[in-house]
């Protein structure tokens, strides 16, 4: 037997929804992992308070850029990406519900 209209309508549906749900984590994934490394100097900045070779009279951007310069030297790559795993984990969920 066939299912009908109704049964179409309702997979349809379910497609979309699906849809939608894997286009709003994925780009919660993407908005993370673009943004992880500033979050990431951030999180230091607020932790540890600005760097002590900085002078008073510095740019507010040589800030940011110290931050990168500092990790790459003393962590690498990995160092700017540190936390990004629990961040979807915890964050996927929302995204995916909440960015359709």
């Amino acid at each position: 037997m066939s299912e009908g209209r109704g049964g179409n309508g309702a997979r349809v549906m379910v497609r979309e929804a699906a849809c939608n749900a894997i286009a709003g984590g994925s780009a919660g994934v993407i908005s993370a992992t673009v943004l992880c490394p500033l979050d990431v100097i951030k999180t230091r900045l607020q932790v540890y308070g600005l760097p002590s070779n900085l002078s008073s009279t510095a740019p507010p951007g040589r800030v940011i850029i110290s931050g990168f310069q500092h990790i790459l030297k003393n962590e690498g790559l990995p160092g700017l990406y540190r936390g990004l795993s629990p961040t979807i984990v915890a964050l996927f969920p929302t995204w995916a519900v909440s960015n359709h």
